[in-house]
């Protein structure tokens, strides 16, 4: 038996992070916890002119696979939405990360929309095809039309394969693999966005932030060690950065003389450590928490769990920070980042490399017309957009959404 909640105004997922003992033996959540889970319900505080548009919720009690998803926006074409896996999954999270969307698609003038998705479980431990399959069956009248799913967290593109085969339609998911005509994400294509966009970011605004134009003199610091982090370690230190400090989840590693990074590739590579930070024995060893203050120029953030807290803004070092995840920093510490002169490089700008390359996959595009049109469209936005943030004074997420909403009028009222 498969139960499937439908809501156009509703969410049936709590406001509040649940516990981790509400998940099941299978990463799962407990079937007693699901009532609990549906008093919480309150769309209304996320309403406006913008969206969500389409709300639902889904509920396989055999195999105890609970997911949400939320088409925000589609205005200018389907809403692209990430599927993510993880023992913590709210309705706000899911909805701000199709807000992003929603944002990033248009002001990369994609014929895309907003959406995302989570489904709630431990990535290491459940049966992530079968919680694929089953999400994807009870969500299929929406695809492709409304919703086209892409690679999130604890998803890559075997996952991708499972998800437009349950569906029966090859154009209801982007970040498939190549042989079935994809463009996998696994490729790099987030980190490249990441990177042109800090590129492009020291280019235009170094000397206003006293921080090096030039890539080859810039000081980086990166939290997270993901696939995506890696392509961005990558790419930055082939223009000449040093990627001075890295976390995971175990602890965080510093060398003022730059990482090599080619080690990290290594051993990830070799896949034989859960935490191959511990092995750079040349490196000195820190507290996960102190990538925050590490002596850099750029502080990259990768986890959206606020590591730059309220408590950390005093200390850090860096003059930018850049968002590589979708909702990595929280509104206050935005703020008081913006009171230090820190320039915040937003998600709406950075998780451009993932919207494009999942456009040109729906286009037919090659992974390399992608890489292409990834470094020619973030590179553009970033440094329009960043040029008036710092003429006008303004904060450049504010300037960025302005942008996206003018995109969206223009979508509107050329289909009126």
């Amino acid at each position: 038996m498969v139960t499937c909640f439908k809501y156009r105004l509703h969410v049936p997922l709590p406001m509040r992070e649940e516990k981790n003992e509400m998940l099941g033996t299978n990463g799962g959540v407990k079937k007693e916890s699901l009532v609990t889970i549906l008093e919480d319900i309150n769309i209304s505080a996320f309403l406006d002119n913008w969206g969500p548009r389409n709300v639902m919720q889904v509920y396989n009690p055999e195999i105890n696979m609970q997911g949400l998803f939320v088409i925000d926006n589609i205005i200018k074409g389907p809403g692209l939405g990430k599927i993510k896996i993880a023992p913590t999954i709210t309705p706000r999270e899911v909805y701000e990360t199709a807000r992003t969307m929603t944002w990033c698609c248009a002001v990369m003038d994609l014929s895309l929309g907003g959406a995302a998705a989570g489904i709630r479980g431990d990535p290491e431990t459940v049966d992530k095809a079968g919680f694929i399959r089953s999400f994807a069956k009870n969500i299929s009248p929406y695809i492709p039309d409304k919703f086209i799913a892409a690679p999130g967290q604890g998803i890559g593109q075997a996952e991708m394969k499972v998800f437009v085969d349950e569906i029966g339609d090859i154009h209801g998911a982007a970040g498939k693999p190549a042989e079935i005509g994809g463009i996998p994400f696994e490729l790099g294509v987030v980190g490249l966005g990441v990177g042109v966009a800090i590129e492009t970011g020291m280019e235009i605004g170094g000397e206003v932030l006293d921080i090096p134009s030039d890539l080859k003199e810039v000081r980086v610091a990166i939290q997270g060690i993901e696939n995506d982090c890696c392509k961005l370690a990558k790419y930055l230190t082939s223009k000449g950065a040093r990627v001075v400090g890295l976390s995971d989840d175990e602890g965080a590693i510093y060398k003022a003389e730059g990482v090599d990074i080619n080690k990290l590739l290594t051993y990830q590579a070799m896949g034989s450590a859960k935490s191959p930070l511990k092995y750079f024995k040349d490196t000195k060893m820190l507290p996960k928490e102190d990538i925050a203050k590490m002596d850099c120029d750029v502080f990259v953030l990768r986890s959206s769990c606020n590591t730059v807290l309220e408590k950390n803004v005093a200390s850090l070092k860096a003059k930018c920070v850049v968002e590589a995840s979708e909702n990595a920093i929280n509104a206050l510490t935005d703020q008081m980042l913006s009171k230090k002169q820190v320039l915040v490089i937003p998600d709406i700008i950075t998780m451009g490399g993932g919207a494009v390359s999942a456009y040109c996959e729906l286009n037919k595009n090659s992974s390399e017309r992608a890489f292409s049109i990834i470094e020619k469209k973030v590179k553009g936005i970033t440094k329009k957009s960043l040029q008036q943030s710092l003429e006008q004074g303004i904060p450049l997420r504010r300037v960025v959404k302005e942008m996206a909403k003018e995109k969206l009028i223009e979508a509107k009222e050329g289909a009126e």
